[in-house]
């Protein structure tokens, strides 16, 4: 599995947009797609990530191929923050709670 990552700076009065915008992606994600999750740090309540974990690079890389821009990214930019990208693999996992 994959991660990508995406992390940007989104001003307090954009993130009920943000979290409505996020919710209406996750109606249509692309079957490549295992989860996906917005998330703000504590600390930092303006810093906000899109995490998604993918089946495989090589799925990532055929959506990547289908898309201008991922949606994530078109996310973060609809909001007016220019989210910044990693990669990541999944080295070992566990069980997920339900």
């Amino acid at each position: 599995m994959i991660i990508t990552s995406l992390k940007a700076i989104v001003p307090k009065s954009k993130w009920p947009e943000l979290i409505s915008k996020h919710q209406a992606m996750t109606q249509r994600l692309p079957s490549q797609i295992v989860a996906t999750y917005l998330i703000q740090d504590i600390d930092e309540s303006e810093t906000w990530k899109l995490l998604t974990i993918w089946k495989s690079m090589e799925v990532l890389s055929e959506y990547r191929k289908t898309v201008k821009t991922p949606e994530g990214i078109m996310m973060f930019r609809s909001v007016g923050a220019e989210p910044k990208t990693k990669v990541s693999n999944v080295m070992s996992s566990g069980p997920i709670a339900k």
